[in-house]
């Protein structure tokens, strides 16, 4: 009895140890069973916003438009991946380009290039990877794989019904076998999930594995159903290696995120930024019938805008004057006219655009152009658009401005587009088209790898100067690589602030005026053999070859070292010595004589009086040279300025001295070689044939006080405000056209200027000079003398100070002016920098502007704000 218990007793405990095994078992198989199910999952795409929650099982990537904060407790296995399909909004300047906009862009490459660099940003910003349209319209997804950042790319595919085509044929003799003699319900599971069914014959068996090999997601929006039928698959083995999931979807997390860490978001966000601009710039597509684009002559171009526009503003006008100043709005009264731009961005406006070129007919070899925005695909299928000579095609987003195809238009940016809606337009005649850029741009100043906040502190300097009383106000323009990333003004007029700053207003820019004008005419007269800076004054000047001068080589008056005194006081020479009543002129104390302030502990008499036979208040044929608004000069008198010029003090060493009268020198000459008044050369040879009109002498020929800054309220001379003249003297006295000083301009236009000296002597398509004469005259001609011919360098020795910041290169060069202006221009970093000021108003001894070192510590922070510094 005891033996048989004891064997029941055995007996039991193997029958709990086999069951406790089985239920060991069957727990592995259920865990197994979870894995795959898991696996499967993961190589799943889904929108968030179809996401089911309640579902067991996460797909591998999850599709959302921006990053949001996870909810409290809320855990997810999922790559949050950003879809960019169809653009995307976000804190940078311009938004994300959708495939539309980017389907237009022809740069080979470019897709490759955003699609990088926006993975780049995206994962900086929390994402794990990104969605969007490859070159070929393909649906990729983008992640980094390891630590090394190497970017795996995936097709992704919406399963089931676009799995077909990528499934290589092949029979049932593959490595994986299959049961032989499918069941019905086989069948039924494989025709459901959607794969290679042709009339119930199974022919063909999907090769899983390669499918996994090339790199292919499964793009769903019902995860539950989809899902369940990939899962049904694997288990009946009619796909899948589990292997090849875990060999084909396995990346180094940890070692991605510790090197993105290294990465710097501004270099990221620098790189972005200039890739979305150049998106919407190169998605800009041109047809042309013949080729009258781009515009070259700008000289000889008298154009016209027609707006038929929903919204009608001046933002296209307004830019294109950037470029073409004497452009008019169609209502103005028109007496020539050579170039035509109709605008439009309405479908029902196409009969006005036609009837509009009906009113020009009588207008003979006028080009036609019109240019579109956001207009669907019938609008370029009529035959209306027969007239015109050239399109210009731009999709209707934001970022694509009338400003932007302004720029495009004239060349500021390049037009290398393919515009599909567009593309009718080759039935009528039309050809796509392209255009270089070839003059300034607009643009941010991460578009360019500067940092928008760092430049901002620049605002902070120029308003403590005007609080400080440095300046009323001031321009500033900064530009980089052929844009103009900053243009911005600030402060008034004067310190009654009844006018507000423009970027319109011109200043006086004092000796600027040797590098903005004095410098190209004597470079053009160097290229075309009309002088030899190698040559001496007596080979050009009539009269001098019995003076001590005679022997000074042009290139000396260039480089500041020819030995001559620093100015000549023309005005002080005709002061009526009886008026002093036997006292001095001036004196270092103030009294209630010497009551007119010149400068620290410096006065003047105030009973000084200029001869009468020199000056007076009334124009007549005599006294011809209009000095200021209510004095004018007897014209004999600029032959006594010449005999002192002559005659001045000469020094035997041969220093470097800074020196007006080296300008005075160099202006005989060109007055001697051209044949013509310097500024109608200057006008003729330069500014008209750049398209700029704000770089001037005697501005108030054109302008109105209105658009004029005043310099100084001149107690000692003229006794008046200076208003629209010249406050240089010796400038003033000779008509107000000078080689030292004179030019009134804005920023816009000195940066025109500069960036044709940048370009080596190129502008607009058209050459000025030989780049090897740009690269002469601008670098360093004396281990001992900083200078160029005819520019401003960067003091090398430090322990001498430098009119420009420590952190410009060697190769910068610029000049700055005593009215508190700098225009400073560095090929090395393909910058430009103009700062216009009226400091000397009211009074020409405030040198606050000076002190606090304002127009050099603008320099510093833009130097900072570039960012590979």
């Amino acid at each position: 009895m005891k033996r048989r218990v004891s064997m029941i007793r055995w007996k039991l405990l193997l029958v709990f140890i086999i069951l406790g095994r089985m239920a060991n078992a069957s727990s592995q198989a259920d865990s197994l069973l979870n894995d795959y199910k898991e696996k499967l999952a993961s190589i799943f795409v889904v929108p968030s916003a179809t996401l089911d929650d309640k579902y067991e099982y996460q797909p591998g990537y999850v599709l959302v438009n921006k990053l949001s904060k996870p909810q409290k407790n809320q855990q997810t296995v999922s790559k949050i991946i950003i879809d960019l399909r169809d653009g995307k909004k976000d804190y940078l300047a311009y938004n994300f380009p959708s495939n539309e906009i980017l389907s237009n862009v022809s740069e080979s490459g470019f897709i490759h290039k955003i699609n990088n660099s926006a993975l780049l940003y995206e994962a900086k910003n929390g994402a794990d990877g990104i969605f969007m349209h490859d070159e070929e319209g393909k649906s990729i997804l983008s992640v980094f794989k390891d630590s090394t950042l190497s970017i795996k790319k995936y097709e992704v595919v919406r399963f089931p019904k676009e799995l077909k085509r990528f499934l290589p044929n092949k029979g049932f003799d593959t490595a994986r076998e299959v049961g032989i003699g499918m069941s019905n319900w086989n069948r039924f599971s494989w025709r459901n999930l959607g794969l290679y069914y042709f009339d119930n014959q199974f022919t063909l068996n999907p090769s899983f594995e390669e499918l996994l090999d090339k790199g292919v997601l499964f793009y769903s929006e019902n995860i539950a159903e989809d899902h369940a039928k990939l899962v049904r698959a694997y288990e009946n083995h009619l796909l899948l290696i589990e292997s090849k999931i875990e060999q084909s979807y396995q990346y180094d997390t940890v070692g991605v995120k510790n090197e993105l860490d290294e990465v710097s978001l501004n270099e990221v966000i620098v790189e972005q930024t200039a890739l979305r601009l150049s998106a919407y710039r190169n998605s800009l597509a041109l047809y042309q019938k013949r080729n009258i684009l781009p515009l070259i002559n700008v000289d000889q171009i008298n154009g016209v805008v027609s707006d038929h526009r929903k919204d009608k503003s001046d933002d296209f006008i307004n830019r294109a004057r950037f470029y073409l100043p004497n452009i008019l709005n169609a209502n103005d009264s028109i007496k020539t006219l050579n170039l035509y731009i109709s605008l439009c961005d309405r479908q029902d406006k196409l009969i006005a655009v036609s009837e509009d070129l009906r009113r020009i007919k009588d207008f003979e070899g006028v080009s036609k152009i019109l240019v579109t925005k956001g207009l669907a695909e019938p609008f370029f299928n009529s035959s209306l658009l027969n007239d015109f000579d050239a399109v210009l095609v731009a999709d209707e987003v934001d970022e694509i401005t009338w400003d932007l195809l302004a720029q495009a238009l004239f060349g500021g940016i390049s037009v290398s587009g393919i515009n599909l809606k567009a593309s009718h337009l080759t039935d009528l005649g039309f050809h796509n088209a392209g255009i270089s850029k070839s003059r300034l741009a607009f643009s941010l100043p991460e578009v360019v790898g500067m940092s928008t906040d760092t430049l901002k502190r620049v605002d902070k300097l120029i308003s403590k100067a005007i609080i400080e009383k440095a300046t009323p106000g001031a321009q500033l323009l900064i530009a980089r690589g052929g844009e103009i990333v900053w243009q911005k003004t600030y402060g008034y007029h004067t310190y009654s602030k009844r006018i507000r700053t423009s970027n319109e207003d011109l200043y006086d820019v004092a000796s600027v005026t040797k590098l903005c004008t004095t410098l190209p005419i004597v470079m053009d007269m160097y290229e075309k053999g009309i002088i030899n800076i190698d040559d001496s004054l007596i080979h050009y000047l009539p009269g001098i070859d019995t003076i001590d001068k005679k022997d000074i080589i042009i290139k000396d008056l260039l480089l500041h070292q020819a030995g001559l005194v620093s100015f000549i006081p023309f005005h002080r020479n005709a002061i009526d010595e009886e008026s002093l009543n036997e006292h001095a002129l001036y004196s270092r104390h103030y009294s209630s004589t010497y009551n007119i302030k010149l400068d620290q502990w410096f006065y003047q008499n105030k009973n000084a009086k200029y001869r009468k036979d020199v000056f007076q208040g009334i124009q007549d044929s005599a006294f011809s040279v209009q000095v200021s608004k209510n004095l004018f000069m007897n014209h004999n008198y600029i032959d006594s300025m010449k005999a002192m010029v002559y005659n001045s003090k000469l020094y035997e060493q041969k220093n470097y001295l800074y020196s007006d009268v080296g300008y005075h020198f160099l202006h005989l000459i060109m007055d001697a070689k051209l044949k013509m008044p310097i500024d109608e050369y200057y006008y003729t040879h330069f500014t008209n044939r750049l398209g700029i009109n704000r770089i001037l002498y005697k501005p108030l020929s054109k302008f109105s006080t209105n658009v004029i800054i005043p310099t100084e309220n001149d107690k000692s001379f003229r006794k008046e405000l200076l208003h629209g003249y010249v406050h240089d003297q010796g400038a003033a006295m000779i008509g107000g056209v000078a080689a030292n000083a004179g030019i009134f301009a804005n920023s816009a236009d000195l940066a025109i200027f500069s960036q044709m000296l940048l370009n080596k002597g190129e502008y607009g398509g058209v050459k000025y000079f030989k780049p090897e004469t740009i690269e002469y005259f601008t670098s360093r001609q004396d281990s001992l003398n900083r200078r160029g011919l005819g520019v401003d360098k960067p003091e090398l020795d430090p322990d001498k100070q430098s009119p420009a910041s420590l952190l410009v290169s060697s190769s910068s060069y610029g000049h700055t002016g005593f009215t508190g202006t700098m225009v400073w221009i560095d090929p090395e970093y393909q910058l430009i920098y103009i700062f216009l000021s009226n400091r000397i108003h009211p009074d020409s001894y405030n040198k606050k502007l000076i002190e606090l070192n304002v127009r050099t510590d603008i320099q510093d922070v833009i130097y900072k704000s570039i960012i590979s510094n």
